[in-house]
Order: structure tokens, then sequence, then C-alpha cells
């Protein structure tokens, strides 16, 4: 084999301890392209590969109408090509999915050169992530006034914020606090990520209970390498009253200050979230989101 050579490989011709290993190394490495989270998230993903696996790019991929086309899973905020890669190797990885694909939509690190996706949309979108370096006081002090002042609130209320909650539980109160229908596919990859990380001891359920037990708040955290990431959470009305999540976060971050840790919100288009996140001293981390459409006429206006 040429170790200069880019190979498009289908699922099953990966190497997955190459892969990771490829993974792991990388500086901008995250747990969205590891093969043990692609493999949950995605079933069936490919992938570009250069070299003996010094760069690789995990494609997730599904067909209809008989055409293959890339997609962003849910609870994947970012892939991209790990680790970095100069411009000219990039602009061989866009040339290679432009002649493997008619229609893609993809999130990156924003390590990308946009010049070598020529032909690609690149937009950029907003992570939030706070390194949880100094001790909990100097940490508090990049809170706002105003989660200061909701974290009290929580407190008068007697709220109490433990580590553990049955996966179960979760999904159910997960459910019954949100305004409208969700696609129950995210549910199911949720059930997997929860119930496998948890036993794997890489994920952590923080709760808030009220006096009597009941659950009124909880937050979903993924540790990876350097990164725990916030992956989902949800209150009840009862806990957005009481300011639940402000407690939850806060007690994380006392738990884990000095840890060396990055807390990764993973970011959200919604004002009043991100405002959330940033409110406790996180900044602002950019990623890429990449759109080519070269579908016929009649099915781009139908992908529309």
């Amino acid at each position: 084999m040429n170790r200069n050579e880019l190979r498009y490989l289908p699922h099953a011709e990966i190497d997955f301890q190459k892969w990771d290993q490829c993974i792991d190394r990388a500086p901008n490495s995250r747990v969205y392209a590891s093969s043990w989270y692609l493999n949950r998230v995605a079933g069936l993903w490919n992938a570009l590969v250069w070299g003996d696996y010094h760069h690789v790019m995990p494609l997730p991929v599904r067909k209809k109408f008989g055409i293959s086309y890339v997609y962003q899973p849910f609870f994947t905020q970012q892939l991209g090509i790990f680790p970095v890669a100069p411009p000219e190797l990039q602009a061989l990885f866009a040339q290679k999915l432009v002649s493997l694909f008619r229609y893609i939509v993809y999130q990156s690190g924003d390590s990308l050169v946009e010049t070598a996706f020529d032909g690609f949309t690149l937009s950029r979108k907003r992570n939030r992530a706070l390194p949880l370096i100094g001790n909990y006081p100097i940490l508090n002090d990049g809170f706002s006034e105003n989660t200061r002042r909701n974290i009290r609130k929580a407190q008068r209320a007697q709220l109490s914020v433990l580590c553990g909650m049955d996966p179960e539980e979760f999904l159910r109160m997960k459910k019954q606090s949100l305004a409208g229908p969700v696609p129950p596919d995210s549910f199911r990859l949720l059930r997997t990520l929860l119930t496998d990380s948890l036993a794997d001891g890489i994920g952590k359920i923080y709760v808030a209970r009220t006096r009597s037990g009941e659950p009124v708040s909880a937050a979903f955290f993924l540790g990876w390498q350097n990164r725990v990431y916030y992956l989902n959470a949800f209150s009840t009305t009862e806990g957005k009253l009481l300011k639940a999540a402000f407690l939850i976060v806060d007690q994380f971050i006392r738990d884990h200050a000095a840890s060396d840790l990055i807390l990764d919100f993973e970011g959200s288009e919604v004002e009043g979230v991100d405002r959330f996140y940033s409110s406790f001293g996180a900044g602002s981390e950019a990623y890429l989101l990449l759109r080519l459409n070269r579908l016929p006429w009649f099915l781009r206006l139908f992908k529309k």
C-alpha cells in the first residue's frame, strides 16, 4: 500500500484498533469520532483513511432513492479530519468526498480550510466550553451574578444534588419535560449512550431532588480523555422555577474544580440555552457546518 494513499473504506474494512489509536493521539480528538461512540450513534459509518491511519475522517452514511449521502447523527456535535491535516491534504479529502457523494451535511471542528473545500458551503457555529483549571472560588468568580443568584435560590429551596439516577427514569422524565414530539431514534440512541456509558464508568447522571426526594432536574455527563460532555439534560416545571439546572452544573464544577478537565457544554443555537452555558464562564469555541448538494433538481427541492 502506498503510505500516501487516500482510501475510502466501508465499515467492514476499518481497522478499529488503528482507528482508535489515531483518534486518541489526535490533538483535536473528540469522543464523537471514537469507534465506540460512532458504532452506537451511527451504526453504519464508513471512512476516508490517509496512509496507515495517519489521518482519518469518519463518514456516517445513509441511502435514500438509491443515493448514498453523508449526514450528522444525533448527539454528535462535530466530526472532521483527525488529526488536523495540512491544507493540501484537506483538498484531497474534499475532492474524494465530491467524487463519492452528491449530498453531504457534516459538522467538523474549525480546523478545516475553506479554500480546500471548494464547492462546499461552510458556516460557523459556536460551542461553549469551560476549562476547570482553577479551584472552585476562582471558577465561581467567572459566574455571572444572575447565575450566582439562581444557585442561591435553588439552595434556599433545599434542593440536593447527587450523582446517580436510573437511566430509564431519566428517559421517562426527559420525555415528560419536552413540549413537543421528538424523533424516536433520538431516544433510542440516548438510551444506548446512557446505559453503555454508565456501565463503562464514563457516564454520570447528576440529579437535583426536593426534600421529599422528587427529581426535578438531571444532567447526563460523558467523560472522555480530558473532556466531559454535558450531553443531555431535563428540568420539570418545578425544576425550572427553582433553577435546579444551575445547582446541578454548580455541583459538577465544585466536584471537578482544579481537575484540568474541560466541561464541554456542546453549545446551542437557542439564545437562552447559550446564555445559560456562558453564564458559568464558558468560552466560545467555533466549529463548522459543511453542506454539499449536487442532487438532481427534483430531489434538491425535496431535501430543502
